[in-house]
């Protein structure tokens, strides 16, 4: 799959969605990665954030031009 310019939301910075928006970005994709949880709680999860990556707080909505959604595998499908 041809990631290059591809819009993807991660939703979700737990274990798996920091390394999952860092290997999306650094693939070429422009990733936006949410968390419902303010950012003062996921200040660990965000040390290892490529600076590539574009996070959101307070909220798990997908950006609305996204190409492709991510849901990191701890979310409630609901």
């Amino acid at each position: 799959m041809e990631l290059i310019n591809k819009k993807i939301s991660v939703i979700g910075m737990g274990r798996t969605g920091v390394p999952t928006a860092n290997f999306l970005a650094a693939r070429g994709a422009e990733v936006l990665l949410t968390d419902q949880q303010e950012q003062v709680s996921l200040e660990n999860q965000l040390k290892g954030l490529s600076s590539k990556v574009r996070a959101t707080f307070g909220t798990s909505l997908p950006s609305p031009d996204a190409d492709m959604i991510v849901l990191s595998p701890g979310l409630d499908i609901n």
